[in-house]
């Protein structure tokens, strides 16, 4: 029995180096986020307070929203939709202002906010004293979301699933890029993309909403404007003389529209604003309407192939069909029958 101790030891020392996990259970994790700040853990989260739509998002794309203990008042309203697991969470307050006694009180290993740097910066100090780390993450920026979504797989353990994730993602978007590269400047539309309540609130250079449009085949008539979010004049907008013009609108807290009584009625009003009539968009009915929740966000894909398809209607793909996909594959629901997300709904949805 003695001669086999230093046989069976080995083979135990061997099996441990080859699983670090094993042989190093608490090592420390340290990444940067998006604001550049490098934190260090000590071990993989096992509970964390989301401060954010996107964020609650991401966590669940991850496998991990059974690790959430305490959500924002906006994630919480939306659990009916993405979240149903928050709805009955703890509210720490708003993710612009969270209520920092309440946070301390859930003990979470960490808090998720947005990569807002005065933001972060209060919050960590009122913190730190408890030990809690801070961490800023905004999962809206298309070119730096895969990268986020990975650094957070690394904090809470989930990295097989950020690669499965990442994997599913690209391979949309390389459909996209691929379609993109065949097309001349000339092929490419115009677009005039509008946000917000104010009407010519819209993007331009450096803006997030700007940084869609290549991957679309499309060109942003307010690519060379240096105001990354400017307000335009309607008059300005006739004058260019967009091929096409979306719309994103919030019916939040509904998930989408399920008739065509309002998103028609938002087109009509749109259509009838002074000196519109004659653009090319509205004269050949390419106004679209499309819900920021598959705009920004992990799902944000859906809203790049949305783009594209109003663009280029011969696009062998359906933003429908791929965001069902999205839904039961990362958020494990269907979507309901008869939600749009984007309006008019494309003729392949059915």
């Amino acid at each position: 029995m003695k001669r086999l101790r230093p046989a069976l030891t080995a083979v135990i020392f061997m099996f441990l180096m080859m699983d670090p996990a094993l042989s190093c259970p608490d090592r420390p994790l340290t990444i940067q986020d998006s604001l550049g700040r490098t934190i260090t853990l000590k071990k993989p989260v096992e509970r964390m307070v989301v401060l954010g739509n996107y964020r609650c998002e991401a966590v669940k794309v991850l496998g991990c929203i059974h690790k959430v203990v305490g959500v924002d008042g906006n994630s919480a309203k939306g659990s009916r939709n993405y979240f149903p697991e928050l709805e009955k969470q703890p509210l720490v307050g708003t993710w612009q202002t969270p209520n920092v006694e309440i946070i301390v009180s859930l003990r979470p290993d960490l808090v998720i906010t947005s990569a807002n740097a005065l933001r972060v910066e209060r919050l960590e100090e009122k913190l730190e004293n408890f030990g809690i780390p801070v961490v800023g993450f905004d999962f809206y920026r298309d070119d730096i979301l895969v990268r986020e979504v990975t650094t957070l797989a690394t904090l809470l353990g989930a990295e097989e699933a950020a690669n499965e994730y990442v994997q599913w993602r690209k391979g949309y978007e390389s459909i996209l890029e691929k379609y993109a590269s065949t097309l001349s400047e000339e092929q490419k539309p115009r677009i005039f993309l509008e946000w917000g309540p104010r009407p010519g609130q819209s993007y331009a250079r450096g803006s997030s909403g700007d940084a869609k449009c290549p991957i679309c085949g499309v060109r942003n008539i307010l690519a060379e404007n240096d105001v990354e979010t400017p307000t335009v004049s309607l008059e300005w907008v006739a004058r260019e003389n967009p091929d096409l013009i979306c719309k994103h609108v919030s019916p939040y807290p509904d998930w989408g529209y399920w008739d065509d009584k309002e998103p028609e009625k938002l087109i009509k009003t749109l259509s009838e604003r002074p000196a519109w009539s004659a653009i090319s968009a509205i004269r050949n009915k390419r106004v679209g309407l499309i819900c920021p929740e598959v705009v920004w966000g992990p799902d944000s894909v859906i809203g790049l192939l949305a783009f594209a398809k109003w663009a280029h209607p011969d696009l062998d793909i359906c933003p429908e069909q791929v965001y069902r996909e999205y839904c039961r594959k990362y958020m494990n629901l269907d979507v309901p029958k008869g939600l749009m997300v984007v309006y008019p709904p494309f003729e392949c949805a059915e």
